[in-house]
């Protein structure tokens, strides 16, 4: 009787093995043929719709409060050119962060993306209110918040220009959404992914380049 009993129990651990292997291939099968997603760092078509914050796949909370933003481009046709981010539960980082770059149609930009922001609970200053939380980099690598500095950039590899909008909204220290709109003038690529890290591109006429960089707060210890 007992090894009757466990013969049955056996088959019965090989039925459910084999139907949960059927339902994971059946998964990557899907996921092979679905269009890439606003995350994952390659160009692509214009884009049409993004995960909400609570709805993104996403282990980067940066990630999905950008991706809320990014969801109300539509009217601009943007496409992105790549992207960078960490999710801030590694041991040398506890900041989340997310970096963005899309191409976008010049005409209107600048309303669409301050109501895209607005719409994901984000108020975005415009110019020399914007530029009183930039961040940006001095020479000696030290990081600051105040007046960009004009010559090596801010962090997000836009360099200081009287063409490009500068927008942000800054909630603390550690919570931090700018945007850059980019008219004229080469943008510092830095993607994660690609052997391009750090490539200059510039925008096309009518078009311009759209930089998003969100900062979440730090995470003192990891989710269980």
């Amino acid at each position: 009787m007992e090894l009757t009993t466990r013969a049955v129990a056996l088959a019965r651990r090989r039925r459910v093995t084999t139907v949960a292997l059927g339902a994971v291939a059946a998964v990557a099968a899907v996921s092979a043929i679905a269009p890439v997603a606003v995350g994952s760092g390659r160009g692509g078509p214009p884009v049409a719709s993004v995960p909400s914050d609570d709805s993104s796949p996403s282990s980067n909370i940066a990630q999905r409060r950008a991706d809320a933003v990014v969801s109300g481009f539509g009217p601009v046709s943007p496409a992105m050119i790549c992207d960078n981010g960490d999710d801030g539960l590694g041991i040398v980082n506890q900041t989340p962060w997310y970096t963005a770059y899309f191409t976008a149609d010049g005409d209107r930009v600048d309303d669409v993306v301050v109501a895209a922001a607005a719409q994901a609970g984000w108020k975005l200053v415009r110019d020399e209110q914007a530029l009183a939380v930039y961040p940006h980099m001095d020479p000696d690598g030290t990081v600051r918040g105040d007046v960009p500095f004009k010559g090596v950039g801010p962090l997000a590899g836009v360099p200081f220009g009287e063409s490009t909008t500068y927008l942000a909204d800054r909630r603390d220290s550690d919570r931090l959404l700018v945007v850059d709109v980019v008219r004229s003038g080469p943008v510092r690529l830095f993607c994660g992914g690609t052997k391009e890290y750090g490539r200059q591109t510039s925008p096309a006429d009518g078009r311009v380049i759209i930089v998003l960089s969100m900062t979440a707060a730090r995470i003192l210890t990891a989710p269980s």
